[in-house]
């Protein structure tokens, strides 16, 4: 009885960590110019401003394998600098695999109506040997709602099960890198 009480729990413990997602996902209409609006981190300093995971999406391809080229933009020192990632399928369409900032991480597209918003999160280390998670509120246009915007990114983090430590809105912030 105990062993069976102890695999449940981990079995629990495990799913609890799990990021949930997007079901019914389908890529193709992902394809297209997004701007980065909104930022979420588990761990702030996920989000500093030479953190290697403060990056702004530009643009999305879908590659004819259905894997995913990402063009990104982050600020160096006082260049912008794009970078292209691949972003590898997985057997869960909401799922994909990117190898950054030196070793393999999980993206999980969270959710997305194709035609106005995305919100995805990344695998992302913490101090010690935890893992954290940053999060992109991406929209089609550059200047959303404000108010409706944070809002529908607050609710789709609340199903994270360790919530944000830290929101950043991009609308009104000086980030040249974004556009």
């Amino acid at each position: 009885m105990k062993c069976i009480l102890l695999a449940l729990a981990l079995v629990c413990g495990i799913q609890a960590t799990a990021i949930p997602q997007a079901t019914n996902l389908d890529i193709q209409k992902m394809t297209g110019t997004w701007y980065t609006v909104a930022m979420a981190a588990s761990y702030a300093p996920l989000l500093d401003k030479d953190s290697s995971f403060r990056v702004f999406v530009k643009d999305l391809k879908v590659t004819p394998q259905e894997n995913m080229e990402i063009t990104l933009s982050k600020q160096v020192k006082q260049d912008c600098v794009d970078a292209r990632i691949m972003a590898q399928k997985t057997q869960d369409p909401a799922v994909f695999t990117v190898n950054y900032d030196d070793g393999e991480k999980k993206v999980t597209v969270l959710d997305t109506d194709y035609t106005h918003f995305m919100v995805f999160c990344m695998e992302a280390p913490m101090a010690g040997t935890q893992q954290g998670t940053v999060c992109q509120y991406m929209t089609r246009t550059m200047n959303p709602e404000q108010g409706e915007m944070m809002a529908s990114f607050s609710r789709t983090l609340q199903v994270l099960p360790t919530g944000p430590q830290i929101i950043l809105s991009m609308v009104q912030m000086e980030e040249k890198c974004r556009v």
